[in-house]
């Protein structure tokens, strides 16, 4: 019962809600001191821009009052000084927009840069659990919407607050009581901003992740274009979209709704305000106790104030979707990164294998996804330099998995896995983890080829690699007769995804990046299944010579037909792997 009480209390109170705005605060204002100076530089130009505005309402005033015959200013050097103050005000605007643009432009790139390098440290097993659309979602818009807000908001609050003190202070300087009519509806203002931030928070975080759900939905289409094509599910899709977007829809308006109701009643109150304001100060005006030219000033002034309450009120959503979006950022980036151990010299351990090549030693491994049920409850197996290994297992029995583990993109729960080496007489041992990854190369089963050309593919993983070695590993992969059979031989393009060539000779293609790579071990995922078995069994034995043998190959295949050419093959059988031949 307590208990219950207590949640009651929490969701009355919106503890939560608090704690969280506040948590987001703190992790903004890191970049909030770092950019200090350009928010400075800010806030000085928006200053200055406010100054002016407020000293031309003033020369105004003084210009009606000479016209009037209220004042015995100089007209036309009262007039000089108006048209001035009107120059520099434009002329600070454009400086002020210049300014924005560059440094806002800036800020948002490097932000950007920083948390999307953050996100690429989370471990892949929490960052498998967020759809693609929506990582690029928040790593965009949430990130824009943050920098901007780091940049401009504190300036512009204080911009707006200094500029209602200046105003009120001005007015009252020539009518008390027309001050504390202009400032009256302050304490409504406060009241009612603060009963806004929770529900214009519910309203952010719900439009964000609607809008996320879409962007997620396009980019797997898009992705999977031509298997909706194929299956005839166009039209199924087409309806998932509409949804998708008649939620988001749904979200909008309510938000929209929220959004009129509150604006209507600060206008409401601003009117009230307004024609007081104005009201008394015609009456000032009638019985004689201020100029026409005081008149205007009030006038002008009082709208000056209302802009800065109002722009005050703004800037409440405003600040609440720049947290919300800090929270999704903070959700992903703080998530635990992979553990870098500075000790391994991965370029050292290259140069010393470089001759005799790394092994590969794993025993009695306990593997398991986030603690649920063991994949493997006795992971044991070894390659060696020169040959090909082999993994046979049927689909989903974890192929897939070891070289996870091998990657150092998995972590095994107990046992151990290790890589071995033999430099100037003593064997070195490193165990795998993401420090040793640099060591090895990878040829997924999706065949990741990207836009560009053949040559910018097979460089990927080494950029100082030369024309004649491309060439050599094409061979070696057997991807060379058909790659210069092509008008540009290496340098012909490669579309999004490697859409202008078929799974086979994708297939050669990733192979041939990763002979091409300095990596010692090379690791193929089913990375020959699209060729047909004569080609197969050309290129496995291709790999066994190339570079006199000193790289050690790890194969996943669901085939038997070419594991006579392997040294080693175990096949998956029972969570654990068995050496069969």
């Amino acid at each position: 019962m307590l208990e219950k009480l207590k949640v009651k209390i929490m969701k009355l109170l919106k503890v939560n809600s608090l704690r969280e705005a506040k948590e987001e605060f703190i992790w903004v204002s890191k970049y909030i001191k770092r950019y200090h100076k350009i928010i400075i530089l800010y806030f000085s130009l928006s200053l200055f821009s406010a100054v002016i505005a407020i000293f031309g309402t003033i020369l105004s005033k003084h210009l009606i009052d000479t016209v009037t015959g209220f004042s015995k200013d100089s007209l036309p050097t009262v007039a000089v000084l108006y048209v001035l103050f009107g120059i520099v005000s434009i002329t600070t605007s454009a400086i002020s927009s210049r300014i924005s643009t560059k440094y806002s432009t800036k800020v948002t790139n490097e932000i950007q840069y920083e948390i999307y390098k953050d996100s690429l440290d989370v471990e892949w097993k929490y960052l498998k659990k967020f759809r693609t659309g929506d990582l690029i979602n928040r790593i965009s818009s949430d990130v824009s919407n943050m920098s901007n807000s780091v940049l401009t908001w504190i300036p512009n609050f204080i911009n707006k607050v200094v500029q209602a003190i200046t105003c009120i202070a001005i007015i009252f300087y020539y009518d008390p009581v027309m001050a504390l009519i202009s400032i009256i509806s302050t304490p409504v203002v406060v009241l009612c901003s603060r009963s806004l931030m929770y529900k214009i928070r519910v309203f952010s975080k719900k439009s964000r992740e609607a809008s996320s759900s879409i962007m997620s939905f396009i980019q797997e289409s898009y992705s999977n274009m031509q298997s909706i094509k194929a299956f005839g599910i166009i039209e199924d899709f087409n309806l998932r979209f509409r949804i998708l977007q008649d939620d988001y829809y749904s979200i909008v308006m309510a938000q929209n709704k929220f959004s009129i109701f509150m604006n209507v009643v600060m206008s409401l109150l601003g009117m009230l305000v307004s024609y007081g304001s104005y009201g008394w100060g015609v009456y000032r005006l009638w019985t004689g106790h201020i100029t026409y030219g005081t008149m205007t000033l009030f006038i002008q002034l009082a709208g000056y104030l209302s802009s800065s309450f109002s722009g005050l009120v703004s800037m409440v959503p405003s600040a609440i979707s720049s947290l919300t979006a800090v929270r999704r950022i903070i959700d992903v980036i703080d998530l635990p990164k992979e553990e870098i151990d500075e000790s391994v010299d991965v370029g050292r351990i290259k140069e010393e294998a470089k001759e005799g090549g790394i092994s590969i030693d794993i025993k009695d491994a306990v593997f398991s996804y986030d603690d649920s049920r063991d994949v493997f409850t006795c992971l044991s197996f070894d390659a060696i330099p020169g040959g090909v290994t082999a993994i046979v297992g049927p689909s989903g029995s974890g192929k897939t998995t070891i070289f996870r583990i091998l990657l150092g993109i998995a972590s095994i729960k107990e046992g151990k896995s290790q890589i071995n080496y033999i430099f100037n007489g003593e064997k070195k041992i490193f165990n795998i983890s993401a420090s040793t990854r640099g060591l090895f190369a990878y040829v997924p089963q999706g065949n990741s080829i990207f836009e560009g050309t053949i040559a910018d593919n097979i460089k990927l993983l080494n950029s100082k690699a030369t024309d004649d070695e491309v060439i050599k590993a094409l061979k070696a992969s057997c991807a060379y007769d058909f790659v210069m059979k092509l008008d540009d031989g290496i340098n012909s393009t490669v579309c999004e995804s490697g859409s202008n060539f078929s799974e086979g000779q994708k297939q050669r293609l990733c192979i041939a990046r990763a002979l091409v790579s300095e990596a010692p071990i090379i690791l193929l995922d089913e990375g020959t299944s699209a060729l047909d078995s004569e080609t197969e069994r050309k290129l496995l034995e291709n790999l066994s010579k190339y570079k006199g043998g000193s790289k050690t190959f790890v194969i996943s295949t669901h085939r038997v037909s070419v594991l006579d050419i392997c040294e080693k093959t175990y096949s998956i059988e029972d969570k654990a792997l068995k050496e069969i031949k």
